[in-house]
């Protein structure tokens, strides 16, 4: 049968061609000028994210005040797939989950109607709820920037404003800009509970006077000849002496005591009407003249100006810090706004209103991508000139070695121009992509040119040999291109919802296309480039006076070993079953280095800093968090010099907090940050209830990454029984696992077990008497509004100022210090303790029969202290707490066994289970769909392989022949001791694509030869002696290509992704030997195979 390959249109048309070959040049040149930079690829949007802020509260109140209603309303969100809920002191925040191809904005405004309709039935305590949408990285800040200062950054929330964010804010480019580590101003009206029962204040009464001063209120009308026009009064200024002088009504008790004085309230004011054509009138000036039956709000309570509360914090080396991100806008160059952030932030050091500042400047997104850019392109660029000169080794023609190298750069730059007009991005993930298909686009280069080359030592003329040559190897050449192509597919047209798909789908199109791209350059430069080159021997195509074949060239080291392949391939196929009987045993030896090397599914990633975490047991608030740290802190810059560190950077807020210490020098290897950490973690002074850990980065808890832990969690709805349950099954851990001696650890004892009541907080928990409440004609929710008033303070909105916006807040107590954090849980500045709770009045609606309009809380209720869990986190609108044992044994799954058997001692009520812990970072549905696409892709390649060979068995050989070589990949990993994580996932995807091109070619080569009438024996070791080049050429172009890559050890953002090249170049090189010493006895066993069970049928059915 004639084939026909696209060389065929090349040589009929090779102006055409050539004109064609030039505007892809031209194309991909103008691509890589005008594609945009950036760092990572932005994940198609399917998150929404819910925040709500809130004052403190118990965690039982906020699961069922705000978690559970808001469920309610969210639950019916059209194409909501999953509903996450964590919630802690810093507010409750909701993740949800939509199906792929969901319409997220529409989504968001359906959200955003369904909580506005249920924000009326929120309580008080709810401060905002924000709501937004990721697209993964491409969201991340840019910059982020901490800044430390010989002055006290607290209280300076305005400077800073005006002197470090509005000029940043400024820069074209810049989205927004958050701050943290000083906190705004608020207005605070402290209550002073003896006073105003003094005074015979009502509470209520007082938050509303307070809250119609905020907002401004309505005076009715003022009747005006064409039209009547509104008169209102204004909002109150952010001022402290306006709102003490606000008069607020007096109760029956004060009113009793000064009736013979009382009088009534005058009132005088200024009014301004505006223009006829206005429609308000505005009442500016209003003074009141309390009289007796009215007092003012600060003979009840203090009021202030202060800082927030603070509940974040940061310090650079050993100093109070505040933090800065510094967000993109969507389409804007992170490299040339970076560049200048970096501008402004440089001024800042010698602004001498911010007093002697330290600047230090973190993930900086423009540098970062200029870096792993360079990285990456001259990694390609290295790998690309090996290959080229590997190729030299074995063509040994120069000519004919530029001819094949050339389909380099084109295909990078057809590659390029398919993106440009993408419209897509040159981003990390992109270029990562080129690089890694640098040394594999030369691939079917190589083999027209050698099956080119092949037909001209025989004899013919350049057109010919061209045309025939390519022909020959045309339909190999496609499908082996096809397999390395098909193995994406799964990911680019089923990619899931997960970060992980967001990288995996630029990394397979980007693959996808450079690979086709180099199919189609190879197959129409590279006949027309062998043309050219030899016209001037050949004369134009077509000439009837053919030139002289070129003089034969010989490889003194190859082919002496294609004879002997030969001879070898010979006596494999005589004694096949003895040949892969050893092939199997080979691949046997697999076993061990699976076994013994690390596997964990995350991301191996580079430790730029040494991050030390700090977790804290039992009840813990912002100041002795900030404490520990600074204890931490200055125990290491004690020994700054002696431990390496160049930079200390630590954050903390009210549930915990973490460090990064940058080191002095470059690290050159993984022993110098083994040596840096065992440095750190000496230094590092103990502190009762506190657990250091070094070298583990921020979520790591939440991956399981230390085999010592065992995470799990109890289910069900009642958040209290969850709590009680936790309890009495730590104590049934304790009875049934053997306590350990840190000093002297046994196998199998545990260390320590963490609950909920280890890492929760104490609380104040107030019981009422039902019945009480009844006689006293009280609700269960006005005797809640009074107490958490009293307790915790309300936040009142807000006032604008010049400088922007101030919190106005009513509380209880004492004004906070400013700056101050918050002492206990009971709330901001010195709040009322138990005995005042207990004694706080409560008004009664209607006098009781001895003329009692009040009765104190500790007559309807009892109060007692109890803990609460600290973290608190619903799935799909089931509740779980978290529990956690750690072992000294390092033994993953005989520490899961020994929780197992401890679980099933343990009787639950009906309706809680136990659980796994739900993952927060890569789910387990994610690993499983990726077992499912590379599961597809073996299928793939097998029918791409089943339709060229129009054969079911063949492609089998090839397959599992392959599949077996790959044993050197696990040996690889070992012998390096390198993580078989994500990254080596993709390089194992690629190998997958690559190994079955070699057995292609070969037996493509064998079929040709028996179409031809040759014997299967001899065409099997002719085909192995013509075909022994090209595939080394192939195998070894591709492996030496990746050697700057397996030297150097790049990362990109952050990650190390060397166990690709790892992966790729170790089982590509046992591959190829298997498939050229094993493949010809495997095409022999199946054939045989095929031949007697023809004849069993043909027995069969006579």
């Amino acid at each position: 049968m004639r084939r026909w390959s696209l060389s065929d249109l090349a040589l009929a048309r090779p102006i055409t061609v050539t004109m064609l070959l030039v505007a892809t040049f031209l194309l991909g040149l103008i691509a890589l000028d005008k594609l945009p930079l950036a760092f990572l690829p932005a994940g198609s949007t399917k998150f929404v994210r819910v925040s709500v802020n809130l004052t403190r509260s118990s965690p039982e109140s906020i699961e069922r005040e705000v978690i559970r209603p808001l469920e309610e309303v969210i639950a019916g969100v059209r194409d909501l797939e999953g509903m996450r809920v964590s919630s802690g002191s810093w507010g409750v925040r909701m993740h949800l989950t939509f199906r792929p191809g969901t319409d997220i904005d529409a989504r968001k405004l359906e959200l955003r109607e369904r909580i506005d309709r249920a924000r009326g039935d929120l309580p008080e305590i709810v401060q905002n709820i924000d709501m937004s949408s990721s697209s993964g990285a491409a969201d991340e800040p840019i910059m982020q920037v901490r800044i430390a200062s010989d002055e006290d950054l607290d209280g300076s929330y305005d400077l800073l404003q005006r002197r470090v964010m509005r000029p940043i804010e400024r820069i074209e480019g810049v989205a927004r800009v958050e701050l943290d580590g000083v906190e705004a101003n608020e207005l605070e009206i402290a209550l002073d509970l003896d006073a105003a029962k003094g005074y015979g204040v009502d509470l209520a009464e007082l938050s509303n006077v307070i809250r119609q001063a905020q907002r401004g209120r309505s005076l009715g009308t003022l009747n005006r000849s064409a039209r009547d026009v509104g008169v209102r009064s204004p909002s109150a200024p952010p001022q402290a002496e306006h709102f003490a002088s606000l008069p607020v009504s007096r109760g029956a008790t004060a009113s009793a005591e000064s009736s013979s004085t009382t009088t009534s309230t005058s009132t005088t004011s200024t009014t301004s009407i505006l223009d006829a054509g206005d429609a308000v009138a505005i009442v500016e000036d209003g003074t009141s003249q309390s009289v007796p039956s009215f007092a003012r709000v600060g003979e009840v309570a203090a009021v202030g100006i202060h800082p927030q509360e603070k509940r974040q914090g940061s310090r650079l080396n050993g100093r109070p810090a505040i933090n800065l991100e510094i967000f993109a806008d969507a389409g804007a160059s992170p490299v040339e706004v970076s560049a200048q952030v970096r501008e402004v932030v440089e001024s800042l050091r010698g602004d001498p209103a911010l007093g002697g500042i330290d600047v230090a400047v973190f993930e900086d997104q423009g540098e970062m991508i200029l870096e792993t850019l360079a990285d990456l392109r001259d990694t390609g660029i290295y790998g690309g000139l090996i290959g080229v000169l590997v190729l030299f080794g074995f063509l040994h023609r120069f000519r004919t070695t530029l001819i094949a190298a050339a389909c380099i750069p084109l295909s990078v730059l057809a590659a390029c121009g398919v993106l440009f007009l993408r419209g897509s991005e040159l981003d990390c993930i992109v270029l990562l992509a080129l690089v890694l298909c640098v040394g594999m686009l030369i691939d079917n280069a190589v083999v027209i040119v050698e099956a080119i080359e092949l037909h001209r030592q025989r004899g013919a003329t350049a057109l010919v040999a061209a045309r025939e040559g390519a022909r020959e190897v045309g339909l190999a050449t496609v499908a082996s291109t096809m397999s390395s192509v098909i193995v994406f597919l799964p990911m680019i047209i089923g990619g899931g919802p997960s970060d992980m798909y967001t990288f995996m789908i630029p990394l397979g199109t980007t693959f996808v296309t450079a690979l086709v791209a180099s199919l189609l350059v190879s197959q129409l430069a590279v006949p027309l480039l062998t043309v050219f080159g030899y016209r001037s021997r050949a004369g134009k195509p077509g000439s009837p006076n053919p030139a002289k074949p070129p003089k034969l060239t010989r490889n003194v080291l190859l082919e002496p070993v294609a004879r002997v392949y030969a001879r070898f391939v010979r006596w494999t196929i005589r004694h096949p079953r003895l040949t892969l009987l050893v092939g199997l045993g080979l691949c046997a030896t697999v076993v061990y280095p699976t076994k013994n090397m690390t596997i964990d599914m995350g991301m191996d990633e580079e430790l730029v800093a040494m991050p030390i975490r700090l977790e804290f047991t039992g009840s813990r608030d912002f100041a002795e968090v900030e404490a520990r740290v600074a204890f931490a802190e200055a125990a290491l810059l004690a020994d700054k010099a002696g431990i390496g560190i160049d930079t200390l950077t630590c954050r903390y807020r009210d549930w915990g907090g973490d460090c990064d210490a940058y080191p002095a020098g470059e690290i050159q290897s993984e022993q110098e940050m083994a040596d840096f950490k065992q440095r750190i973690t000496a230094a590092l002074p103990e502190q009762p209830g506190i657990r250091y850990h070094v070298g583990e980065r921020e979520g790591w808890w939440m991956r399981d990454r230390d085999p010592r832990e065992v995470q799990f969690v109890l289910r069900g709805e009642d958040m209290s029984e969850l709590f009680a349950l936790s309890e009495r099954f730590a104590e049934h851990l304790e009875q049934r696992l053997e306590k350990g001696d840190p000093d002297d650890p046994e196998p199998g004892a545990y260390d320590t077990i963490t609950g909920p009541f280890n890492e929760g907080n104490q609380e104040l928990q107030v019981r009422l008497d039902g019945d009480r409440l009844q006689r006293l004609n009280l609700r269960a929710s006005e005797v809640a509004e009074v107490i958490s008033l009293a307790f915790q303070g309300v936040s009142l909105g807000q006032i604008r100022s010049p400088e922007g916006e101030v919190e106005l807040r009513l509380s209880t107590g004492s004004l906070s210090e400013p700056g101050q954090a918050n002492a206990d849980a009971d709330g901001p500045g010195d709040g009322p303790g138990l005995d005042e709770l207990e004694d706080l009045r409560i008004p009664l609606s209607t006098p009781t029969a001895g003329g009692a309009t009040e009765v104190p809380l500790a007559s309807i209720a009892t109060v007692e202290v109890t803990r609460s869990p600290f973290w608190v986190q619903r799935i799909d609108r089931q509740t779980e707490v978290r529990m956690k044992v750690r072992f000294f044994s390092e033994d993953r799954e005989a520490n899961q066994a020994a929780i197992e058997r401890a679980q099933e001692g343990f009787v639950l009520p009906q309706g809680y289970t136990f659980g796994e812990r739900t993952r927060w970072g890569v789910e387990e549905g994610d690993m499983v769909e990726l077992a499912i696409n590379l599961g597809l892709c073996l299928i793939l390649v097998y029918a791409v392989m089943a339709s060229l060979f129009e054969s079911f068995l063949q492609p089998g050989a090839i397959l599992v022949t392959g599949l077996l070589g790959c044993f050197g990949a696990p040996w690889a990993l070992w012998a390096t001791q390198t993580t078989f994580d994500l990254v080596a996932m993709i390089g194992l995807f690629i190998l997958i694509g690559i190994i079955v091109n070699n057995g292609i070619m070969l037996v493509d080569k064998v079929t040709q030869l028996r179409a031809a009438g040759m014997a299967r024996e001899q065409a099997l070791a002719v085909a192995g002696r013509d075909r022994l080049r090209p595939v080394l050429m192939t195998a070894a172009t591709t492996i030496f290509g990746l050697i700057p890559m397996l030297i150097h050890h790049p990362t990109l953002a952050g990650i190390y992704y060397h166990s690709i090249a790892i992966i790729i170049a170790a089982g590509l090189a046992t591959s190829t030997l298997m498939t050229l010493i094993f493949l010809p006895s495997a095409y022999v066993l199946v054939e045989n195979f095929s031949l007697e069970s023809r004849r069993i049928w043909r027995r069969i059915t006579r």
